[in-house]
């Protein structure tokens, strides 16, 4: 079995024939958890979040671990399995077209060559997770899907966690920026209002998409350091520290609210320095503790760069030693 999250897409080949999305999701499996052997009509990569399995095409076996992912193409036999002992959790990403074999080998991937590695799997994440919020079949729908298919091999390729992390941060600036502008020059622009928000809500995703696969990391530093995984502690802790954080986060903009004057009872009718202290609150706040968020990150986090890959290659070796396959 296997906890998942998916997006189906029916009609996306009648409006981009070449390379088109075809379905994509998340899921964390339970041990053993195992598909086909089966054959795939389109081409399909799986990115390994945490954990490990097996991938067996043609005859030949694979064991892939956090950071490592694997192409399904089409009409090849293939079978993947989790781990019995640290089953994984992966994304993955089913696309065809005419020029799919073309993009791929463009990143080095097809023609026997079947497997790689991926040291961005927060950027990759997120675009999953974007993916999956536009599932309206419309077509503003569509073009997103299409343009988020494009930038999820250009990340597979290119783009480190610390990268990821800078635009996950910048890019909220750029939209709170943009939007406090528009407040005085342009107040009614529908469309930049839009494009504001699409700064903001990506950027948010990026980061929480990173911020995922930080916690995968965290839980193997405690593996190395203490000698056991405490992945439902740790996960357990992230999602109430999260839940914490909404709640300060109200209550401080309630506050906040209070301090500068703020009057519920004329919503439309307030004084100009409520209207300056909302106008900080939306747009100063945010943007310096972006700011100081990426600066946290940048300063005081460990576990990136040579770092994170040693951290990876003990955790293999950890696994190996201990006869996990």
């Amino acid at each position: 079995m296997e906890e998942s999250y998916v997006l189906h897409l029916q009609n996306q080949y009648q409006k981009f024939s070449d390379f088109y999305l075809c379905y994509c999701g998340h899921a964390r499996c339970a041990p053993l958890h195992s598909y086909g052997p089966a054959v795939r009509p389109n081409y399909l990569l799986h990115y390994i979040l945490e954990g490990r399995g097996t991938y067996r095409v043609e005859g030949r076996d694979y064991s892939l671990g956090k950071g490592e992912g694997f192409l399904i193409e089409p009409n090849q036999q293939t079978f993947y399995q989790a781990s019995e002992e640290d089953p994984w959790s992966y994304l993955w990403i089913g696309f065809d077209g005419s020029r799919c074999a073309n993009c791929l080998r463009s990143i080095g991937l097809g023609g026997g060559h079947l497997t790689f590695r991926c040291e961005d799997g927060g950027g990759l994440l997120e675009l999953v997770e974007t993916m999956l919020t536009h599932n309206k079949p419309d077509n503003a729908g569509d073009f997103m899907l299409q343009s988020l298919l494009f930038l999820f091999p250009k990340i597979a390729k290119s783009m480190d966690r610390e990268k990821v992390y800078f635009v996950a941060c910048g890019l909220p600036v750029i939209g709170l920026a943009l939007l406090f502008i528009l407040g005085y020059v342009a107040p009614s622009s529908t469309v930049g209002v839009v494009a504001s928000c699409a700064f903001i809500f990506f950027g948010s995703g990026l980061s929480l998409g990173t911020t995922t696969c930080c916690i995968a990391d965290v839980i193997d530093y405690g593996e190395i350091k203490f000698g056991k995984r405490n992945e439902s502690v740790t996960c357990s802790a992230q999602t109430f520290l999260m839940k914490a954080a909404s709640a300060v986060a109200a209550t401080l903009t309630g506050v906040g609210l209070d301090l500068i004057g703020y009057n519920p009872e004329t919503p439309g009718a307030q004084s100009a320095g409520t209207i300056m202290g909302i106008r900080v609150l939306m747009f100063a706040v945010p943007i310096a503790l972006a700011i100081i968020s990426f600066l946290i990150y940048k300063t005081q986090y460990k576990l990136k760069g040579e770092r994170l890959r040693q951290l990876t290659n003990d955790v293999n070796a950890l696994h190996a030693g201990q006869g996990r396959k």
